[in-house]
C-alpha cells in the first residue's frame, strides 16, 4: 500500500565516502579537522561520526559553547549539501541539548526555522538527580558530546552512573577540546590518567590484537603465482599474523582446496595488480565459488580503484545478499598506496571484520588520501526537487514575480471556481516562434475584465486570463510595423497576466508619451468592444437614442464616451445610487436618464422618454432583464448583446415579434473580430488612438481607476466578482510583488537538431522511449546500436518509419558493442553521411540471472561483455568532447540483488568507469536505475510485484525522463566531478513499504543504507500519525520469548509466532494468510527465501537448520517443534 506523499518522494541518492573516525588516532583526527576556528574544527570532528551513523541520537552536555553547538548542528543539518546546493536530511535522529552554554541565547537561536527543528530537544540535566523526574525516562544516546573530560571527572558517583545509564552499550563520548573519543567502558577509568588519555584507536588495538593473532592460524592468503608484490605482502602478513596457534597459509587460487580450508578467514590479494574477474576462466571461477561456500570470512583487497576493480563492489554486495553466514569485506586501495600501508590497512580491516557485530559490520572500505573511508547512501535533494517539479503535482510557493528574470510566467487557475488557486506557471507561448505580424510586449500593467472572472469561476470554458495590457515592445515580426522599445497597449487572446504578451500587430496601439501604463491598460478592450458595438455594428448616429446597460462598468463608461462623441441621446442603467452619482458626475448624464439595472423598471422609464423605443440597445443583462431590454427596441433599431455568461440559455424563447419591425439582434464577441477580421480590428485600434490623442476631448480610462499590485491579484478578482466595483481595475505587474508560482517544468535546453546521438541498446522498449523523448526535444539524427539491428525487428522498423515521416533520421545497424571492430566500423561508415556525434546513452545489456553458487563462468562473462568491454569500446571511439555520456547502470550494483551477481558486477564496473572518464576530463555520468515500471525488461516480464517484495519500488517513465533531462544537460555539474559522477535511482520503497517489511528486506539492513532506514521510519511516522505500527520498540523479541518459555510446547508456540511473522514480512502477506500446517513450498518460496529464514532462525532463535530442513518441512508448525527441541537458547537453561 502506498504510504508516501508524492511531494516527499526521494527518487535519487548518491554514495558518499568519508574517513572512518574509529580507525583514526587523535592526531589524525586533529589533522583532518584542522581549522583556525575551534567551533568549525569541532563540527568537522562530529561530522565524521555522524556520517558513519546518520541515525544517531546525540546528547550534548557540559559547557559546550553556544557557537560550537550551533556550528555542529548547522553542519549536521546541511550535511549532504549536494553538488547543486541543497541540504538533505539531518545527520542525526535527535539532538538533545542540556548544557547551559548552548542554551543561554535560546530566544535568538534560529533552530526552529530549519530542517533540524523537529529533531532538536532542549532539556535541563542534573546528573546528580533522578533522570525520570527530568524527562529522561527510556532515553538512550549513541553519542555524548562534551567540551572536555572535566564534565565527567567532576560528576558525582551517582552522576556518573546516570550518565552511564543514558548511553547505549556501544556509545561514543566525544571530547571536543582534545579531539579524543572514549567508549562507555572508559567511564569507569576516568581517574586513570593513562586510560583517560587514550584515543579510540589505541584502545581497540591493544585489547583486540590477540584475537587477530589467534585468527592467523585459521587464515588463508590467496595470491597469483607470478605476482611478486602479492607474494611479498602475503609473506609479511603471514609473519604478522603468526602465533603459537599457527600461521596463515599462502596459496594460489588454482591450487586451493576449499574442503581443506573450510571455515577459514580468507585474505585475497589477487586484485592488487590485476583483475581476477574480467573474462575469468572456468577453473578460476569454480575455485572462487568453492571458497564462498566454505569460508567463514573473505577480505578482498583491490588496488587502483579503476573500472576493473569496480567489478568487485557489485559482486561483493551480491555475495552479502546470497551468503548470509559469510562475512565478505572489500578493501579498495588507491593506486599510490605503499606496501607498508597496504599491510596496515589489511590488518586494521581484518581486525574489524572479526570483531564487529552483524549490524555494525562495515563491508566496504575505500581509501581516500591514505585514509580508509566508509560509504553511505545520502539523498541528492536538488535532483529530487527537480524531478518532483517535473513529474509531481504542481504546487505553488510564494515568490517575487520577477525573481527569475529568465523565466516567462503566465497566470492560470488550478481549480476553476476557487480563486485561491490562481497561480503563475511557465508561459507555454514564450518559446514559440514569432510570426510575421506578431508583437511581443514586456507587460507593465494588465486590465481586469468581467470575462476573466467568469473564466476563473468556470462559468465559460477557457484557459486564458487577461485580454488587454500595456508595456514595452520586446520583439516584433518583420511585417508587424513595431520596433523594440516602443510604448504600447493592446488587446490579446493569449492571456495578459504574464511576463510577455504575444499579440497581432492589428491589435496594438502606440501610446502617447503622456499616458501612464496603468491608464493605457484600462483602455483597449473596453473601448474596442464599445466602438465595434456602437459604431461598426449598430451604426449609431447623431441624435439617435441609445440605452447602455451597466453604465458604471468599464464597457459602459467607454460606450458613454463614444456615444457622447457621436452626439447621441444616452440612457443608461446602474446597480446602485453610488454608481448613479458617479455617472452623473463624470459624464453629466441627467438623473432622469439613469435607471436601475437590478429590475425591469427601466423599461417603463424608457417608454416614458421614448414611446417608440430606443434606436440602439447595448445589452449586458440576462434573463428577464434582457427580455425587458428587447421590448425597449424601436422599429429599425439595433440590439447589440455583449454579455458572455449563459449565452445560449439567455437567448432561448426570444420574442420574435420585434423582428417584424426590421430590428436586428447582434451578438458581439471581440475575439471573433480579432481572429477573423484583422483589418477591421486595425481600424478600430486606430480610431481609439485618435480618441486618445484628441487634444480637445481625449478619452479617459473608466473611473474610478483602481490599481492593484499583482501580489493582490486574488482580492482584485474578488472585488470584480462582487459586482460592487465601478470603473476599471488594473493590475500592476511589479517584479518585486510576491505571487504564488509553480515550480518550472520548462526544459532548460534542447538537443541539437544538427547533431547525431547514439543509444546503446536503443531498439528495446526503453530505447524507443528515449528516442521519442529526444525527438520531442528537437533531436533529429540517431544511431541505435544492438546486436540484432532493426532488420528483423518489426516494432523497431515501425518506430523508424514513424519518425522518418517527420524528418528524423535513425540508423539501427547490427552491431555488438562488445566487438571493438564492429563499433569502429559503424561509426566510421555513418560519419560520412550523418552530423557529428554530440551525445551517447549506453544501455546495452544481457541478462542471465541465477544464484552465484550455480552460475557458470560463461554466464558471468556474457553478462559482463556489453557493459564492460562494450562501454570501453564506445568511450574509445566516441568524441571526447560530447555534451553527455550517460551510462545506464542498475540499482542492483548498489543493493546487490540476489541472482544477479554478473549483472551487479557489470554495472558497478560502469559506475567506476564513469568516475575514471571524468577524471580524464570527459563528461560522464552513471545512473544506477531501478526497474522502469511501465517500459523495459521488467514491464515485459511482469516482475514488478516480485521486485517490490524485495524492496525495489522502481521508477515511472516520467521520473526516468526527468532524471535523463538532468543527466543529459550539457551543464550537468555531476558529469564533471569524479566523486559525484554517479546517481542512484529506484530506492523509493523506503517511502512506500511498511517498516516491518522494509527492515526484513535482505539488503536494507547494511550500514550503507542507514539514512534510507531513517527515511522509512519518518515516512511511516508521518503517515501513521504516531501509531505503533512503525515503532521498533513494539516488535516482539521472539528469541527471548523462546528462551523464557516454561516448557517445550510454549517454546514451540513462541517459535511458530516468530516464523509466521518472518514469513509474512518476507512475502509481504498478512499474518492471517500464513497457514501454519501447509508445506512451505506451497507458498512459492525459493531457496533465497529459505536462506533468509535459515539466517533469521540462526540469529534470533539460536537454532541451526539446513536449507533442506526448511524446504522439506511439512509446515511452519512442524518446523517450530524442531526449533523448540534444538534451540541453544533453551539447551543453555
Amino acid at each position: 500500500m502506498e504510504r508516501a506523499d508524492e511531494e516527499a518522494r526521494r527518487t535519487c541518492w548518491s554514495l558518499d565516502w568519508k574517513p572512518d573516525p574509529s580507525l583514526l588516532s587523535s592526531k589524525e583526527l586533529i589533522d583532518l579537522c584542522a581549522s583556525n576556528d575551534k567551533a568549525t574544527a569541532a563540527a568537522s570532528f562530529v561530522e565524521l561520526f555522524a556520517h558513519q551513523n546518520p541515525i544517531m541520537q546525540i546528547l550534548e552536555a557540559g559547557d559546550v559553547l553556544l557557537d560550537t553547538s550551533q556550528k555542529i548542528r548547522d553542519r549536521l543539518t546541511t550535511y549532504g549539501l549536494d553538488i547543486d546546493g541543497e541540504p538533505g536530511l539531518p545527520l542525526f535522529r535527535t539532538y538533545t541539548i542540556t548544557n547551559s552554554g548552548a542554551s543561554d541565547n535560546n530566544d535568538n537561536d534560529n533552530d526552529d526555522t530549519n530542517t533540524e527543528s523537529s529533531r532538536l530537544i532542549r532539556r535541563k540535566l542534573d546528573t546528580a538527580n533522578s533522570l525520570d523526574e527530568q524527562g529522561f525516562t527510556d532515553c538512550h544516546y549513541d553519542f555524548l558530546i562534551c567540551n572536555d573530560r572535566k564534565y565527567l571527572l567532576t560528576a558525582t558517583p551517582q552522576g556518573l552512573s546516570n550518565i552511564n545509564s543514558l548511553l547505549e552499550e556501544n556509545a561514543k563520548i566525544l571530547l571536543l577540546e582534545e579531539f579524543v573519543v572514549l567508549s562507555k567502558a572508559d567511564l569507569n577509568n576516568l581517574e586513570d590518567s593513562t586510560s583517560a588519555n587514550r584515543d579510540l584507536s589505541s584502545l581497540s588495538t591493544s585489547e583486540t590484537y590477540n584475537i587477530v593473532e589467534s585468527a592467523g592460524s585459521g587464515s588463508t592468503i590467496i595470491i597469483t603465482p607470478n605476482s611478486g608484490i602479492q607474494r611479498i605482502i602475503a609473506q609479511v602478513l603471514q609473519k604478522r599474523l603468526s602465533s603459537e596457534l599457527g600461521s596463515p597459509d599462502i596459496v594460489t587460487l588454482e591450487d586451493i582446496n576449499p574442503a581443506q580450508y573450510e571455515g577459514r578467514n580468507y585474505i585475497s590479494l589477487l586484485d592488487l595488480d590485476a583483475s581476477v574477474f574480467h573474462d575469468i576462466s572456468n577453473d578460476r571461477w569454480a575455485a572462487f565459488q568453492q571458497i564462498l561456500s566454505t569460508a567463514k570470512s573473505v577480505l578482498w583487497v583491490t588496488k587502483g580503484q579503476g573500472a576493473d576493480q569496480g567489478l568487485v563492489s557489485g559482486l561483493g554486495r551480491v555475495i552479502q545478499s546470497e551468503y548470509l553466514d559469510l562475512r565478505f569485506v572489500e578493501v579498495a586501495l588507491e593506486a599510490s598506496t605503499s606496501k607498508d600501508k597496504v599491510i596496515s590497512h589489511i590488518l586494521t580491516v581484518l581486525q574489524r571484520t572479526l570483531l564487529a557485530e552483524d549490524l555494525d559490520l562495515e563491508t566496504e572500505y575505500r581509501e581516500q588520501d591514505g585514509k580508509l573511508c566508509v560509504g553511505r547512501v545520502i539523498e541528492t535533494t536538488t535532483v529530487n526537487s527537480m524531478i518532483r517539479s517535473s513529474t509531481g503535482p504542481s504546487r505553488s510557493s510564494v515568490q517575487q514575480f520577477g525573481a527569475d528574470s529568465q523565466r516567462a510566467l503566465n497566470l492560470s487557475i488550478a481549480s476553476p471556481g476557487l480563486l485561491d488557486t490562481l497561480q503563475f506557471e511557465d508561459d507555454p507561448d514564450y518559446a514559440l516562434p514569432l510570426g510575421p505580424t506578431d508583437v511581443e510586449i514586456k507587460v507593465s500593467s494588465t486590465g481586469l475584465n468581467f470575462k476573466d472572472i467568469i473564466i476563473a469561476m468556470g462559468q465559460i470554458s477557457g484557459n486564458r486570463l487577461g485580454f488587454e495590457c500595456s508595456g514595452i515592445v520586446s520583439r516584433a515580426g518583420p511585417q508587424a510595423g513595431f520596433a523594440p522599445g516602443e510604448r504600447v497597449s493592446c488587446c490579446t487572446l493569449s492571456g495578459a497576466y504574464k511576463t510577455f504578451v504575444r499579440t497581432d500587430a492589428s491589435w496594438v496601439i502606440r501610446l502617447p508619451d503622456n499616458v501612464p501604463y496603468a491608464d493605457a491598460a484600462s483602455i483597449p478592450l473596453v473601448f474596442a468592444t464599445s466602438y465595434y458595438s456602437l459604431v461598426t455594428v449598430a451604426r449609431l448616429s447623431e441624435n439617435e437614442t441609445v440605452l447602455i446597460h451597466s453604465g458604471a462598468g468599464g464597457v459602459g463608461q467607454a460606450a458613454i464616451q463614444i456615444a457622447q462623441r457621436i452626439k447621441a441621446q444616452i440612457f443608461t442603467t446602474v446597480g446602485s445610487p453610488e454608481k448613479k452619482k458617479l455617472i452623473q458626475d463624470l459624464y453629466g448624464i441627467p438623473e432622469s436618464h439613469i435607471f436601475n439595472s437590478r429590475d425591469t423598471s427601466f423599461a417603463e422609464e424608457i417608454q416614458k422618454h421614448c414611446p417608440a423605443g430606443v434606436d440602439v440597445v447595448l445589452n449586458s443583462l440576462q434573463g428577464e432583464l434582457q427580455e425587458a431590454s428587447w421590448k425597449c427596441i424601436a422599429p429599425l433599431g439595433r440590439f447589440v448583446d455583449v454579455g458572455k455568461a449563459d449565452f445560449e440559455t439567455s437567448r432561448k424563447g426570444l420574442n420574435m415579434k420585434p423582428f417584424l419591425t426590421n430590428v436586428s439582434f447582434s451578438s458581439v464577441d471581440l475575439s471573433v473580430v480579432m481572429r477573423r477580421a484583422k483589418p477591421v480590428m486595425a481600424e478600430i485600434m486606430s480610431a481609439i488612438r485618435d480618441y486618445m490623442t484628441d487634444s480637445t476631448n481625449p478619452i479617459s480610462p473608466p473611473q474610478p481607476l483602481q490599481v492593484y499590485q499583482i501580489g493582490d491579484l486574488k482580492n482584485a478578482f474578488r472585488r470584480m466578482a462582487s459586482g460592487k466595483s465601478s470603473g476599471k481595475i488594473v493590475l500592476d505587474l511589479n517584479p518585486a510583488s510576491e505571487v504564488p508560482i509553480v515550480p518550472s517544468r520548462s526544459t532548460r535546453y534542447d538537443f541539437d537538431p544538427n547533431a547525431t546521438y547514439v543509444i546503446g541498446g536503443g531498439l528495446g522498449g526503453l530505447g524507443q522511449t528515449l528516442v521519442d523523448w529526444m525527438v520531442e526535444r528537437k533531436a533529429r539524427h540517431f544511431i541505435l546500436l544492438s546486436r540484432s539491428g532493426a532488420a528483423k525487428n518489426e516494432a523497431a522498423q515501425e518506430m523508424i518509419s514513424r519518425h522518418a515521416a517527420n524528418g528524423v533520421e535513425i540508423n539501427a545497424p547490427s552491431c555488438d558493442v562488445a566487438d571493438e571492430n564492429a563499433v569502429r566500423s559503424v561509426f566510421e561508415r555513418l560519419s560520412q553521411t550523418m552530423p557529428p556525434i554530440k551525445g551517447c546513452i549506453q544501455g546495452s545489456m544481457v541478462l542471465r540471472d541465477g544464484l552465484l553458487s550455480s552460475m557458470s563462468a560463461a554466464d558471468w562473462n556474457a553478462v559482463l561483455r556489453p557493459k564492460t568491454q562494450g562501454t570501453l569500446n564506445l568511450a574509445a571511439h566516441l568524441p571526447r568532447n560530447m555534451d553527455f555520456f550517460v551510462l545506464l547502470s542498475s540499482i542492483s550494483a548498489i543493493s546487490g540483488s540476489r541472482c544477479q551477481a554478473n549483472y551487479s558486477a557489470a554495472n558497478s564496473y560502469m559506475d567506476a568507469l564513469a568516475q575514471e572518464l571524468v577524471a580524464q576530463g570527459r563528461r560522464c555520468l552513471s545512473l544506477n536505475l531501478g526497474v522502469i515500471k511501465d517500459v523495459g525488461i521488467a514491464a515485459q516480464l511482469g516482475t514488478n510485484a516480485a521486485l517490490r517484495r524485495d524492496g525495489f519500488e522502481g521508477l515511472t517513465t516520467p521520473e526516468l525522463l526527468a532524471l535523463l533531462d538532468y543527466a543529459c544537460d550539457p551543464k550537468c555539474p555531476r558529469a564533471t566531478n569524479p566523486q559525484r559522477a554517479q546517481l542512484i535511482a529506484g530506492l523509493g520503497a523506503a517511502m512506500t513499504l511498511a517498516p516491518e517489511h522494509f527492515e526484513s528486506v535482505y539488503w536494507t539492513r547494511r550500514c550503507m543504507f542507514r539514512q534510507l532506514q531513517e527515511v522509512n521510519r519518518i515516512t511511516a511516522q508521518n503517515t501513521d500519525s504516531g501509531s505503533n505500527t512503525s515503532s521498533k520498540g513494539a516488535e516482539k523479541n521472539f528469541g527471548r520469548l523462546l528462551a523464557e518459555a516454561p516448557d517445550e510446547n510454549a517454546a514451540a508456540d513462541a517459535a511458530l509466532k516468530g516464523l509466521v511473522n518472518k514469513l509474512a514480512n518476507l512475502l509481504n502477506l498478512p499474518e492471517t494468510d500464513v497457514e501454519t500446517r501447509t508445506p512451505l513450498h506451497s507458498f512459492g518460496i525459493d531457496s533465497l527465501v529459505a536462506l533468509e529464514i535459515r539466517y533469521w532462525v540462526s540469529k534470533e532463535l539460536k537454532t541451526e537448520l539446513s536449507i533442506f530442513d526448511i524446504m522439506q518441512a511439512g509446515g511452519l508448525a512442524g518446523l517450530a517443534g524442531v526449533i523448540a527441541q534444538k534451540s541453544e537458547a533453551r539447551t543453555k537453561q
